[in-house]
């Protein structure tokens, strides 16, 4: 597991208490989904984010980017 978490909370109180997003879950091409579904996709978004992909980030994050200025070219 890598060293991101991310807060399912923060994110749930945002999309649906600030900003109501579940006002436009099942209409137009939100149809299929409800407050569930959408959370159920963000629950398994986290886990691919803290185990799956958080491992392949870390050298990145501890050696960064490499911006050549003449070239405009960037090195991961």
């Amino acid at each position: 597991m890598g060293h991101y978490i991310a807060n399912l909370r923060d994110i749930e109180f945002c999309l649906f208490d600030l900003l109501d997003r579940e006002s436009i879950l099942g209409k137009g091409i939100y149809a299929d989904l409800d407050k569930a579904t959408a959370m159920g996709m963000l629950e398994e978004v986290k886990r691919l984010c803290e185990v799956d992909l958080a491992e392949s980030f870390i050298e990145g994050d501890r050696r960064g980017t490499d911006f050549d200025k003449t070239t405009g070219e960037v090195k991961v």
